[in-house]
């Protein structure tokens, strides 16, 4: 009976779920320190109809999977989700039947995204590094929500998530020159994970 319930619970989320194309960013950071040489990060901006940014939507860090059925029903319901910390009666079943799918799905993606940008960072007492933008379109069911401020501390990100509930299309398409500007102002660099 729980499993049915759990079951019900997913498909309830899956159809509340916002469904729109997403301007995937992998953001490759270099740098010249000894340990953490290299870093990946996937973030998202959301995009309009014309597949422009949506003004003000700013990126957002992505979870394709790993995350547990009660952090999405939070997350579906505006809820403030909570990473750490789990009880032990929690179930996976998204993970099982969607989030490795969408994981296997990046990874088969990860080194056909085309370049966005290419940035260098010369800091003046520490380290350089090197930011590689990548990115692809996706047409997803996903929500946006909130983290605790423990989550925010102990993860050093303070924005909002995203959780891609599943990845219907893959679009390579190319991003107009024009677009370029409204897609850099989307990105939040200030956050402390870069």
């Amino acid at each position: 009976m729980k499993i049915l319930g759990t079951l019900l619970l997913l498909l309830a989320c899956l159809s509340s779920a916002a469904q729109n194309n997403l301007l995937l960013l992998k953001i490759v950071k270099k740098s010249d320190l000894k340990i953490e040489k290299i870093k990946n990060y996937y973030v998202a901006i959301e995009l309009d109809a014309d597949k422009l940014p949506v003004k003000g939507s700013g990126s957002k860090l992505v979870f394709f999977s790993g995350f547990t059925d009660s952090q999405l029903k939070s997350c579906v319901n505006k809820d403030t989700i909570r990473l750490k910390n789990l009880s032990i009666d929690e179930t996976f079943e998204h993970e099982n039947t969607i989030g490795l799918k969408n994981e296997e799905l990046v990874k088969n993606i990860s080194n056909k995204m085309q370049v966005f940008s290419k940035i260098r960072v010369e800091q003046k007492a520490s380290y350089n590094q090197k930011i590689e933008i990548y990115y692809t379109l996706l047409d997803a069911a996903y929500c946006v929500g909130n983290i605790t401020q423990y989550d925010k501390e102990f993860i050093g990100y303070n924005g909002k998530i995203l959780l891609i509930k599943e990845i219907y299309k893959i679009e390579h398409h190319r991003i107009p020159k024009n677009h370029t500007y409204d897609i850099m102002k989307e990105i939040d660099f200030n956050n402390t994970i870069w």
